[in-house]
């Protein structure tokens, strides 16, 4: 995918449309991720930032049939602001279009 996390640079990030174009100097970007924070732009224009993590404990979560328990405190903070998303093929227009829906019943997706 290009360079390593630990390589970027401010002048590594590339500015695009939310049709995909580059807008300024060219470079690759991961067609995967476009569309997932793409989605989430398009159906939440009052959203500034989009994270996309695949942290051990996130994974966990996403595979038990319960999700994310109130155990803790941490938990406890998003039990009210938490939606769930199935897994799709994150480079289509429909996954694109799935997840802005998603993301219109909370703030963090799981």
């Amino acid at each position: 995918y290009g360079d390593l996390f630990d390589e970027m640079t401010a002048s590594s990030l590339l500015k695009m449309d939310m049709d995909g174009n580059v807008i300024g100097d060219e470079g690759n970007y991961n067609e995967a991720g476009f569309t997932i924070h793409s989605g989430v732009y398009k159906a939440r224009p009052d959203v500034q930032c989009v994270m996309h993590t695949h942290t051990r404990a996130g994974i966990a979560i996403s595979i038990t049939k319960k999700g994310l328990l109130p155990i803790s405190q941490d938990a406890a903070l998003l039990m009210g602001d938490l939606a769930y998303h199935d897994y799709g093929t994150p480079s289509t227009q429909t996954e694109c279009e799935a997840l802005g829906q998603s993301c219109q019943k909370a703030n963090n997706i799981i």
